[in-house]
C-alpha cells in the first residue's frame, strides 16, 4: 500500500491534493504479477490484478507492462473511449509527484524501475535497452511505408 510519504497527506509543501493517494513508482514495480497486477497511464496508477482475465488482447500484454510505466504503449494501440472509461474503475490513485517525468525543460530526468518479467527482479542494463530497442524498432516499423523497389532487368 502507500507509504505515509507516498500518500496524499499534503504535508509534502508541493501542492499535491490531500484526497488522492499517492504511490511511488518503486511500490508500482513490486506489483508485477498475475496475482497483482498495476499499472501506471499518465500519472495515475491502475490496480487491474481483476481485469487480466477479461483483456481482449490477452492477459500477456498487460504483465509485459505491469509494475511500468504503461502510457505510451496503451496510446499506441490506439485504445476506444469506452476502453478508457472501463479504466476509471481500476484508478487506486496518482504517482507521487516527485516520481512524475519531467516536462519539457526540466532537466532531471525521472527514475523508472524497470522489471524483469520473467524473474520479478530489477531488469538488467541489457534488458531495458533490448526493450528500446524494440520499441523503438516496431515505431518505425509502424510509421515507414518503404518505396517498391523498380524491377531490375538482367542480363546474361
Amino acid at each position: 500500500m502507500a507509504t505515509p510519504e507516498a500518500s496524499g497527506s499534503g504535508r509534502n509543501g508541493q501542492g499535491s491534493d490531500p484526497a488522492v493517494t499517492y504511490y511511488r513508482l518503486e511500490e508500482v514495480a513490486k506489483r508485477n504479477t498475475a496475482e497483482e497486477t498495476w499499472m501506471v497511464i499518465h500519472g495515475r496508477v491502475y490496480d487491474i490484478t481483476r481485469f487480466l482475465s477479461e483483456h481482449p488482447g490477452g492477459e500477456e500484454v498487460l504483465l509485459e507492462q505491469a509494475g511500468a510505466d504503461a502510457t505510451e504503449s496503451f496510446e499506441d494501440v490506439g485504445h476506444s473511449p469506452d476502453a478508457r472509461e472501463m479504466l476509471k474503475q481500476y484508478y487506486i490513485g496518482d504517482v507521487h509527484p516527485n516520481d512524475l517525468k519531467p516536462k519539457d525543460g526540466d532537466k532531471k530526468p525521472a527514475t523508472r524501475m524497470s522489471v524483469d518479467s520473467r524473474r520479478g527482479g530489477p531488469a538488467s542494463e541489457e534488458e531495458v535497452l533490448g526493450r528500446q530497442a524494440l520499441s523503438g524498432f516496431v515505431k518505425f516499423q509502424q510509421k515507414v511505408t518503404l518505396p517498391k523497389m523498380p524491377k531490375i532487368k538482367r542480363t546474361v
